[in-house]
């Protein structure tokens, strides 16, 4: 998601999850605003359905970029480096 949008299913296999909305959740609760754009798509059984479309905003991409920092941060500390 840091570079393209991704359908639900794709984050589910990104994540290594099975409920990607939720993982989604998560991180709007800690301040990300992750839009989600609603596609018409056809489901397994060839019915008309909608299909969630979530990507990240610039603000997201800052906050994230950030976030990484910050953990690397922690990691090289914890190990005794400096960053």
């Amino acid at each position: 998601m840091a570079v393209h949008k991704l359908a639900r299913e794709d984050l589910d296999r990104v994540a290594g999850a099975s409920n990607g909305p939720d993982i989604v959740a998560a991180l709007r609760r800690k301040g990300l605003d992750i839009p989600c754009v609603l596609r018409e798509g056809i489901d397994r059984d060839g019915r008309p359905c909608k299909t969630g479309e979530y990507s990240l905003t610039e603000s997201d991409r800052a906050a994230l970029a950030v976030w990484r920092r910050e953990q690397a941060d922690l990691i090289a500390a914890s190990r005794g480096h400096h960053a």
